[in-house]
């Protein structure tokens, strides 16, 4: 009797009835005995992204120990059998981990997916990317550009408008853009991301058409260039700025700072074209011929995007009640970030808009027609783009929050310390470059900084909130910079003071997220 218990032991089981319910082995979707999984399996579904069909378990199984049946039934309900996007689900060795206690806690909590969960690279990642880049640049690059175009509506058809008032109607542009973003990206995570930014295309393609025949009337520049241009962006921004997030993990931050350097770029070639047309064709002809180009590279671009769909991501935004993250507004870095944005936004354009007229009045040598008298704001806008790039790679490195605290804090103290001591041409372009290299890292920085503090759900969603609190900054930052310079009779260091000032109150707002997430000071986060 002792020894056919003996060899009864020695073999398999023919059946899982054979054992106790204490020693079930949990198929996915039950726990141990057939008790539902705990509500922790669902949240370990973020972990590895892997198809609903329940694993078929094979030969002998080993013992569990009751002590560890929680983990295990965590981390069985998030295998399969077929691959994820960056390679075969190892169940085996995620099972393992798990019993010997070496699974990462934040991946079985659902904060932070493993590295395998992203491909991290590959071709279709990085033409993504690369058609993002094409996007920002045709998007930003007419936003950066615009104070050529009210200089030219200045010198013509606008000769008795204030120019802190032409400037206000592309502020408005600017602020319906953050309006529409938070609108916009919950769209895209609902319904899609190619369709909005296919609807932002061609309304963009009409909206600046109409701007042309307008430029006589400063209510229809109101209308057409502020709000239904603004409109017209704002429904693509936040989606096109989300995209490299669902491709990279590791290099996230590389990969949407090398996207969003596309404003620089745009920038920078912008005012190059639209300077040597202005002249030629003046304001109506030139906008038409750049709304033409607009909107072939778009398209061009549109056709190589790709989105990725992550299951309990996408899941989550579909169910989701709320158009932001669960428990969002109870969060205190939730208003932390919100204010760095609304205040460090309105003096972020300031010199932008207004380098261009003061290198015209620290250098009265220079042609005001000429490409010269632009050259400063064209470095400001080049450097942009490499600045974002850098931001990418600096956030990989310091952490996303640092990076953005230390691009509001860069860009308030050069206004504060140069712009005032720029007198020559020389030193103007200098600053220029400067300002441009560090201020400009927002673009690149506000989605990684959303996925870093709440999470990828609504990814776009809270991207375009946050664009939505730069509204005020884009809307009224430079006209009361222009406002300031007017009462002044053309002093510019109080646009400097203003505008670098509120750069600095941004940072400091953003530490308050900062060190109530992580207090040791030299922590990448």
């Amino acid at each position: 009797m002792n020894n056919k218990e003996s060899d009864s032991q020695d073999e398999p089981p023919d059946s899982f009835e054979q054992h106790s319910p204490a020693a079930t082995w949990p198929v996915a979707g039950e726990g141990v005995g057939g008790r539902p999984l705990a509500p922790s399996s669902s949240t370990a579904s973020t972990c590895i992204n892997t198809p609903s069909t329940t694993p078929t378990i094979v030969g002998p199984v080993p013992e569990i120990r009751q002590a560890e049946i929680g983990v295990t039934e965590s981390v069985i309900a998030s295998v399969g059998q077929e691959k994820s996007d960056a390679g075969p689900c190892r169940c085996a060795e995620k099972l393992e981990a798990a019993v010997e206690g070496d699974v990462d806690e934040k991946c079985l909590k659902g904060e932070e997916p493993v590295e395998d969960y992203y491909p991290d690279g590959g071709f279709r990642a990085w033409k993504t990317v690369a058609a993002v880049f094409l996007l920002v640049c045709c998007t930003n690059g007419y936003a950066l550009s615009w104070g050529l175009f009210a200089s030219e509506l200045k010198r013509t058809t606008q000769k008795d408008v204030p120019i802190s008032v032409i400037h206000l109607s592309n502020g408005l542009c600017s602020f319906v853009v953050s309006c529409v973003s938070f609108v916009a990206g919950r769209l895209a995570d609902k319904y899609g991301y190619k369709r909005v930014i296919a609807a932002s295309i061609i309304c963009t393609f009409l909206s600046l058409v109409a701007s042309a025949f307008v430029s006589f009337s400063l209510a229809g520049l109101f209308l057409v260039q502020g709000a239904l241009l603004g409109f017209s962006q704002g429904l693509g921004m936040a989606p096109m700025v989300s995209l490299p997030s669902m491709w990279f993990f590791k290099r996230r931050g590389f990969a949407t700072g090398l996207a969003a350097s596309g404003g620089g770029v745009g920038g920078c070639f912008a005012s190059l074209i639209v300077r040597a047309m202005l002249p030629r064709f003046g304001y109506s002809h030139t906008l038409l011929i750049y709304a033409s180009i607009n909107l072939v590279v778009q398209v061009a671009a549109w056709c190589v995007i790709e989105v990725r769909e992550i299951e309990s991501v996408k899941l989550q935004n579909r169910t989701a009640k709320s158009w932001l993250p669960k428990g969002v507004w109870h969060d205190s870095a939730w208003y932390s970030l919100m204010g760095c944005l609304l205040v460090g936004f309105m003096g972020f354009l300031s010199v932008f808009f207004y380098i261009t007229p003061y290198t015209q009045l620290k250098c009265p040598k220079l042609d005001p027609s000429s490409l010269q008298a632009a050259v400063p704001l064209i470095i400001a806008n080049l450097m942009s783009a490499f600045g974002r790039i850098f931001a990418g790679l600096l956030c990989d490195r310091l952490g996303p929050v640092n990076t953005l605290c230390l691009s509001f804090f860069l860009g308030g103290f050069f206004q504060l310390s140069i712009w005032p001591n720029a007198q020559t041409f020389g030193t103007i372009v200098a600053f220029g470059a400067l300002y441009g290299f560090v201020a400009s890292w927002f673009f690149s920085l506000m989605p990684v900084v959303c996925a870093q503090l709440f999470g990828m759900g609504n990814l776009a969603a809270m991207t375009g909130f946050g664009m939505l609190m730069t509204g005020p900054g884009q809307f009224a930052g430079a006209p009361v910079a222009g406002t300031l310079l007017s009462s002044s009779g053309g002093n510019y260091n109080y646009v400097a003071f203003y505008s670098g000032s509120l750069m600095i109150g941004g940072s400091a707002c953003l530490l308050i997220a900062r060190f109530g997430r992580e207090k040791r000071v030299f922590k990448k986060f």
